[in-house]
């Protein structure tokens, strides 16, 4: 694989309607407050779908992936939002309230059911692994602190 494929736009709505979602959806509405007031919330399934969305489109930030919906039909298409769209502190909220453990549990187990539908090929899929050793490093910034790591400098590079 040399390579990022991305999954086909049709492929992905029909694995985002597929998907069973009723459990994570019911446990994140019964952390918001019934009634008060302010305004409506988004639904918690669009909220989900956007995330997942941000993950399957390799979307950097939250705030690109804010863009994205607002500009892109397709994207609010396949989120189930209508043409309002949330904003990035409203996800920042979401993913406070959902707690973010809640959300890669979800994504687990969405990435499962994409292996077991076959609309991911296991024999392609990319397998990461991390270590999480610890590495001290200090970086010079102006005149502070010490230089320990060449390759850990920030900030202004040395003039010749």
């Amino acid at each position: 694989m040399d390579k990022f494929l991305r999954l086909p736009l049709d492929t992905l709505k029909l694995l985002f309607s597929n998907m069973d979602l009723s459990l994570t959806v019911s446990l994140v509405e019964a952390k918001y407050a019934k009634g008060g007031r302010g305004k409506p919330p988004f639904p918690a399934r669009s909220m989900l779908l956007a995330l997942m969305f941000m993950r399957f489109e390799a979307v950097p930030s939250v705030r690109k992936l804010c863009r994205k919906l607002e500009r892109r039909q397709y994207a609010r298409d396949i989120c189930e939002f209508d043409d309002k769209t949330p904003k990035h502190n409203t996800f920042s909220l979401f993913i406070t309230r959902a707690e973010p453990e809640t959300i890669e549990k979800l994504l687990d187990d969405f990435r499962g059911q994409a292996f077991m539908m076959g609309i991911i090929d296991a024999s392609e899929a990319v397998m990461v692994c991390t270590d999480s050793t610890f590495m001290k490093a200090y970086s010079r910034r102006g005149r502070k602190g010490g230089l320990s790591d060449r390759g850990a400098r920030v900030g202004r590079a040395d003039k010749a």
